[in-house]
């Protein structure tokens, strides 16, 4: 199970990893609108295609680790679903941003179930690359950012392909 974000009436912003485990458009389905992971009052779409960053993996693990899908049928926007908007600025990175928002209806502690709570959310920091790469003893690539959370809340098993809010922008 992945998030992503929606673009437009017709694509859907994720992460490469979330087709790790699967590549059939047959198993796939995009839920919008949903408050829970299996909400039944959420508008679904059939997928079309998918398109994999060509780089995805290539350099290191997780380079490029970028994915768009495609749906049969417009998504239709309402109360509940609306389009990302894309940050068009780095004002974001840097160590004074704490206010990152995550969401997702992943795991709520390492190896345990999906929230039962439905859709979670925390707050993240922005952590310059230098200083994860030092903690990570790894080098990032140009597209690799990287965000903690304080204490017990992070983003966990899930999770991914959401995006990341600041000040309303993803």
């Amino acid at each position: 199970m992945c998030s992503g974000t929606i673009l437009n009436s017709w694509s859907i912003l994720t992460a490469a990893h979330c087709f790790d485990h699967s590549k059939d458009i047959d198993e796939m389905l995009i839920v919008v609108g949903s408050r829970y992971a299996y909400d039944h009052s959420a508008a679904t779409y059939e997928v079309l295609r998918y398109l994999i960053h060509e780089d995805y993996n290539k350099v290191m693990p997780f380079a490029c680790d970028i994915a768009l899908i495609f749906v049969t049928s417009p998504i239709s926007f309402g109360k509940r679903s609306e389009k990302g908007l894309l940050v068009n600025t780095s004002k974001w990175m840097n160590a004074n941003e704490t206010h990152l928002i995550a969401t997702g209806w992943g795991t709520t502690k390492y190896g345990g179930p999906i929230s039962e709570l439905g859709l979670m959310q925390t707050e993240l920091r922005y952590v310059p690359k230098k200083d994860c790469e030092r903690m990570h003893k790894m080098k990032f690539t140009a597209d690799m950012f990287c965000l903690y959370g304080e204490g017990n809340r992070d983003t966990c098993k899930g999770d991914s392909g959401g995006g990341v809010l600041w000040r309303r922008f993803v």
